[in-house]
């Protein structure tokens, strides 16, 4: 981040965020904080990986996290794992008054953020429904927008059985699929790019912005 902004000669506020598979997702957060605060009036906020290291694959192993064919399956029935990728996404974002006022263009309003832990009810690497849930309910709090008026979630994806069935549990909770009239699309976009990490959010706010923009909305592969 401080070689970014030192190459384009920016002065305000540069850092890096980890926060593993949610890095970017977390800076987006920040990034939206120093606009509302007023401390800034542009962030350029994004994401990378470079995921090809041994180590990073023997990590994935031990807790049977990569598929062992040529191709995931997200939230289908033969899923058995993610497939590691490498990847870089960015966005400049603004204020909306300000990006109305100054800018020819603009793909998308982020409306809301939210953010949550699993606390200590699963191990590190199992997500917990009700901590899936948490961050939708404030994000969409934030937001002030009815969850029976969203068409489309891009979701996590990961691929993994435990994964994909909690993220759907925790959907399930919060858009009340059950008794729900309209239709509700999912997708992921690590069905195309692999699991990028800490650029995983990043690449699915892009997707999903030019989904939006292009009123359509690309197909996860490998769903059957």
């Amino acid at each position: 981040a401080s070689r970014t902004a030192k190459t384009l000669d920016f002065m305000g506020p540069a850092y890096a965020i980890d926060a593993a598979c949610a890095s970017s997702l977390a800076s987006l957060e920040a990034a939206c904080e120093l606009l509302r605060s007023g401390e800034v009036d542009t962030v350029i906020y994004g994401g990378g990986d470079r995921a090809m290291r041994v180590q990073r694959y023997e990590a994935y192993c031990q807790f049977y996290a990569i598929s062992k064919g040529s191709d995931p399956h997200p939230f289908d029935a033969a899923a058995d794992g993610f497939l590691p990728g490498e990847g870089a996404a960015g966005c400049v974002l603004r204020r909306l008054e300000d990006a109305r006022r100054d800018c020819r263009r603009s793909h998308a309003i982020i409306r809301g953020i939210g953010s949550s832990g699993d606390g200590e009810r699963k191990s590190l690497h199992k997500p917990s429904a009700e901590g899936l849930a948490v961050a939708m309910k404030r994000a969409l709090e934030q937001s002030r927008i009815d969850p029976r008026s969203i068409g489309f979630i891009e979701c996590h994806g990961g691929g993994t059985e435990v994964g994909d069935a909690t993220e759907i549990a925790a959907i399930r909770k919060m858009f009340d699929l059950d008794t729900r009239k309209v239709p509700l699309a999912i997708g992921t976009v690590k069905s195309s790019v692999g699991h990028t990490q800490g650029a995983a959010g990043a690449v699915s706010i892009v997707k999903t912005a030019l989904a939006l923009e292009r009123d359509e909305l690309p197909p996860t592969r490998g769903f059957e």
